[in-house]
């Protein structure tokens, strides 16, 4: 009896061991068993992010600039759609006479008179008290042209544009994309927004062209709104230090 009470001791010793050994190597319950502290890893994860780079911030930075540089764009498209919808305000006019006052010369003062317009073709007689001048201009949306020129013209009646269109020759005179420091022909945009004054009275937004001839002098012409040519200027200094300043400027206009 002692002896099988001492089995039954021993055997319920070996099953209570192996059931404390499952217990203390089951991870789940192992007090030993280290596990990550819950603020250290907040802090980790948000000291990880503050190290990153701002990528959405530098990508929201360069889809403003696009966006930026697309208006300025447009706007820079709108003012030249503008100013080509405006080139047409510095053409002369039908039926109108323009007086000019000159300085300088006996032949600077002078007077043209501009005929009916004949679809984009508008005839001119320009008399400066030495000569007459037929001209013809072409009217466009893309500028002014000059196709015809016929000094000495002394006619009473103003020939029709079909008998002389075979001699036609184009020279642009103002184009429809004018900017500053560009050329039409050999003639230079100096300013395309300059302030004015001539006899007839002050002048905006007018654009100023020159002209470098071949014997050192200067020709200037300025063309303003709703009257077209205001103003032509010639200067040439000379060798022994004299100057020359031909100019004349819009003093009247009659008619429409």
């Amino acid at each position: 009896m002692k002896k099988v009470f001492q089995i039954f001791v021993i055997v319920f010793m070996v099953l209570t061991g192996c059931t404390i050994s499952e217990e203390t190597t089951d991870p789940k319950t192992n007090p030993d068993t280290e596990q990550p502290e819950k603020g250290n890893q907040n802090e980790d994860s948000s000291s990880d992010n503050n190290n990153q780079p701002d990528n959405q911030g530098n990508e929201d930075q360069q889809s403003n600039d696009i966006e930026d540089e697309g208006i300025d764009d447009q706007q820079s498209d709108h003012n030249e759609d503008q100013h080509t919808e405006n080139i047409q305000q510095y053409f002369p006019k039908e039926k109108q006479k323009k007086f000019f006052k000159g300085i300088g010369n006996e032949f600077a003062e002078e007077s043209e008179w501009f005929y009916e317009q004949e679809g984009n073709y508008l005839p001119s007689v320009l008399e400066n008290g030495g000569t007459r001048i037929l001209k013809v201009y072409k009217l466009t949306s893309e500028g002014l042209y000059l196709v015809y020129e016929e000094p000495e013209f002394y006619r009473d009646e103003i020939p029709s544009m079909e008998t002389l269109q075979s001699a036609f020759k184009e020279k642009p005179l103002l184009l429809s994309s004018l900017k500053e420091g560009s050329f039409i022909g050999s003639w230079k945009v100096i300013k395309t927004n300059e302030e004015l004054t001539v006899p007839l009275g002050e002048m905006d937004h007018v654009m100023v062209l020159e002209h470098s001839n071949g014997d050192g002098s200067i020709s200037r012409q300025y063309w303003a709104p709703t009257f077209g040519l205001v103003k032509k200027e010639f200067y040439m200094e000379h060798e022994d230090g004299n100057e020359t300043m031909v100019t004349s400027e819009l003093e009247r206009v009659e008619g429409h």
